[in-house]
């Protein structure tokens, strides 16, 4: 299961972290990040609408053309570039904490599912 990925909320994530299917957590934090504001991709919650299909791809072409093109500045950081491996959740949760602590962007929602699991009884 992925928590987050290099493309989470409008590709701002700075790690991309995972339960690893031979066990414990995986984290890899970004060596650099793109440069402005990358154009949002279809809008799902609109998906029965008419011309819905049209604006999906029209959304995913404007975003791989300024992925395509954008800037890219390298993270100033000692853990930039670096992978990780905890072992359970509450290392994973303290990694992540770190992490946001130390300037990584790393979105809420990963917070909220790991105390989730954590709090119905999953791999402490």
């Amino acid at each position: 299961m992925s928590y987050c990925r290099w493309s989470s909320d409008n590709f701002k994530c700075d790690v991309y972290a995972y339960e690893d299917a031979t066990g414990g957590y995986k984290t890899h934090v970004a060596s650099n990040r793109i440069l402005g504001d990358c154009p949002p991709g279809p809008d799902y919650s609109t998906i029965d609408e008419d011309g819905w299909a049209e604006h999906a791809v029209e959304a995913e072409k404007a975003r791989s053309a300024f992925l395509a093109d954008c800037g890219r500045e390298p993270i100033d950081h000692v853990y930039a570039g670096r992978s990780f491996s905890d072992d359970d959740l509450a290392s994973f949760l303290s990694r992540m904490e770190h992490l946001k602590a130390e300037g990584f962007y790393v979105p809420d929602c990963v917070f909220d599912a790991i105390r989730e699991e954590i709090s119905e009884g999953g791999a402490t």
